[in-house]
């Protein structure tokens, strides 16, 4: 089903900026980002388009600073996948698929 792998999509890219942001690679992080804003704008879903919006501000541009409340943006942007994958009826998605702790860092 289309919807099903789209919903997928947006679970894989964000394991990805998960793996990034634990890594360190802001480039790759902004750019999972973007992804997974077209894919949730593709999807019409305005609460994870709206959290991923709050993490590409909280990355900055290339060369600034991390804002200091990004770990909180990407803990919602995972809620907010979470939350919609549960709305489809999924179960794959975990509530922790993208959490990045900053202990972990």
């Amino acid at each position: 089903m289309v919807i099903e792998q789209d919903i997928d999509a947006l679970i894989d890219e964000g394991k990805a900026l998960r793996h990034a942001l634990r890594s360190g690679d802001l480039t790759e992080a902004r750019f999972r980002a973007r992804q997974i804003a077209g894919i949730a704008l593709m999807l019409n879903v305005p609460n994870v388009r709206n959290a991923t919006a709050a993490v590409i501000v909280s990355l900055g541009a290339e060369g600034e600073r991390l804002a200091s409340g990004y770990v909180e943006a990407v803990i919602a942007l995972s809620d907010a996948i979470y939350l919609h994958r549960q709305s489809k009826g999924g179960a794959r998605c975990g509530r922790a698929a993208l959490r990045c702790r900053t202990q972990r860092m």
